[in-house]
Formats: C-alpha cells, structure tokens, sequence
C-alpha cells in the first residue's frame, strides 16, 4: 500500500484551500484581498484628517475673521467720533477699549488682539480718515500636523471724518441712551448728513426699537446703525443705498464720557423760545418754564439758523416740527436732564 502525504500551507484554509505545493498558490496569494482595508486605510489617514482640519479649522478661521472684522469697524466709527471731538484725543486707547468689548484681550501674545490705530490724511484727502488694524494669531490644533506656528487672522477699517480734526461740518449723530427709542422719526422730518454717522446705543429690539422711521421721513447718512433693531414704516426710508443701515451693532463707548459739561447760565438765556422763519439763533441757556410741557426751544414751520457755539437744553425739550427746519455749522447741543428732542 502505497501513502500520499500533503502538507498545508500557513496561507490556507483547511478544507478550501488547494495543498502548498500547487503551481497556483501564488497566484492565488496575490489575488488575496484580505486586510487590505487595513493598508488603504493607513495610507488615507492622513488626507483624512486634513479633511477633517480643513472643514473644522476652515470654518473657525472664517468665524474668528468676522469677529475681529466687526470690532474693527466699530473700532474705527468710536475712534472717529473721538477724533473728530478732539484731535489730540488717544484714539488707540479708544480703539482698543472697543475690541476689549468683543470679549478680546488686547495685546500682542498668541492669544491677544493687537490694535493699531492711525490717522489718515492723505488716502482720501481733503477728508480725514481714522484707520484701524486688528490681528489676532490663531493656534493650529488639527492642522498642526502641517503648520506649527500661528497664523493672523486681521480685520482692517477705516472711518472718514467730514469735516477734518475737530469735526467740522461732520460731526456725527450718537444716541447714547442705552434702552427704548433712540431716534425717533414721525411725520415728515428729515436728517441729511451725507459725511457723517448716525448711531443709535439703544439695544431695544421690542416695540418701536432702536430707531424709528415713520410716514415720510428720511435719513441720508454717511452710515446709519443701531444697537438694536431698526423699524422703518410708511413712506420712510434710510439711505445710502443698497443697505440703507446696519443693527445688532456693540454699543458706541461715549465719546463724552471724559468731559465737563458746561454749566447752565443763571438765569437762562431764553425761556420758552419760539423761532420765527428766517431767524438766527444765538448760543446760550435755553429754558422751558414748565419742563413737563413746554418746549424750551421749538421751531415749528420756520426755517432757521443757528450760529457757531453751544446751546444748553436745561429743562424742556428741543422741537423741530411741523416742516420746520434748522441749520449749523460748528453748533454742540447739550441737555442737561433726560427730556428727549423732538423731530
């Protein structure tokens, strides 16, 4: 009796595989695809994970770079106000306090916003420009497989002052009440200050909000932006076109907060004063005699001017009404209580 032996390969599978000594076994071998998930998988790891690095990090980068851009802009409309009140004011310090705002920590280290401010009186001469530079390094966390050191993420604006240093003809228009309705416009009044801002600190977004436009009246502005909501009904409109207004702003760091308010004459210069058409108005203490009801200036139909200086509200509103209109140049107005004007 004659015997056969076979001997199995290490390769194959009892009771399948054909013996170790057949001619096809390593054809066979080669057709294998057994683990080689394994081998493609590592070798598409590393595309993998920078997938993975670019949708995460990507869209980190974007949101950072919107963040750093809004406090730039506002950055540069609070340091222009400041500017244009006084030229000598430290607009980098009120640059900085705005992006501190953004919830930054202003400095030059890996986790700081550097802020840069200028002034610029060349760019868009003979207007004064204030321009601001914002960069924060953002770490690489996934995407430290291929970049190790931080890279900036900046946001830049500039802000143009009508007018040159001191304001000018361009001082801007700031609400600075923080709740209610800012600026509110009924009837057929109208704002026209094309090289200056319009801004309002309210962040009401309830009832009329921040600021209110109704029946004909109009806005044009350089810009015009709100803190909270805008509501514009009727026939109103906001201008420049095609945005007309921006809100959800920060708030505006007042601009005033480090001066003296000039003390009110006594006795008042005017009580209850009423323009006649083709008036010009002298600056002074205007007063009302009831500050509950009467206005302590009102310009109702008339068109009128109003000479260089300051005029003090103490007591009493402030009316321009029924299509009167007011004119100046280099005119402050102060009010000394709560009591609104009315447009």
């Amino acid at each position: 009796m004659r015997s056969r032996f076979r001997f199995l390969s290490l390769l194959s599978r009892l009771g399948k595989d054909k013996p170790a000594g057949s001619p096809r076994l390593l054809a066979r071998l080669l057709r294998d695809e057994e683990g080689s998930y394994l081998v493609v998988t590592a070798v598409a790891l590393p595309v993998l994970l920078g997938g993975a690095a670019l949708a995460t990090e990507g869209a980190l980068t974007f949101y950072n770079h919107r963040t750093v851009q809004s406090a730039a802009d506002s950055a540069a409309y609070s340091a222009a106000i400041a500017y244009s009140i006084d030229s000598t004011a430290n607009i980098t310090a009120q640059a900085q306090a705005i992006v501190a705002s953004y919830g930054f920590t202003v400095g030059t280290g890996n986790h700081q916003a550097n802020v840069v401010a200028t002034v610029d009186t060349t760019t868009y001469s003979p207007q004064t420009a204030i321009d601001v530079v914002v960069t924060r390094p953002q770490l690489p966390v996934i995407s430290s497989i291929w970049v190790r050191n931080p890279f900036n993420v900046s946001g830049r604006a500039k802000a143009l002052i009508s007018g040159g240093p001191g304001g000018g003809s361009g001082n801007c228009i700031l609400s600075l009440a923080s709740t209610g309705t800012g600026i509110d416009l009924q009837g057929n009044p109208s704002i026209n200050a094309p090289g200056c801002g319009v801004f309002s600190n309210s962040t009401s977004s309830t009832g009329n909000g921040s600021i209110h436009l109704q029946g004909n009246a109009s806005i044009t502005a350089g810009s015009v932006g709100a803190a909270g909501t805008v509501s514009v009904g009727g026939s109103a409109n906001i201008g420049p076109p095609p945005n007309g207004y921006t809100s959800g702003n920060n708030p505006v760091i007042n601009p005033y907060s480090g001066i003296t308010l000039p003390t009110p004459a006594s006795p008042c210069t005017f009580t209850d004063k009423v323009a006649n058409n083709g008036e010009t108005l002298n600056p002074g203490t205007y007063c009302s005699s009831k500050a509950d009801k009467n206005p302590a200036l009102e310009i109702k139909g008339a068109s009128v001017t109003m000479n260089p200086g300051t005029y003090i509200f103490n007591g009493g509103s402030f009316n321009v009404v029924s299509g009167g209109s007011l004119t100046g140049i280099g005119v402050t107005l102060v009010f000394t209580d709560n009591t609104p004007p009315q447009i």
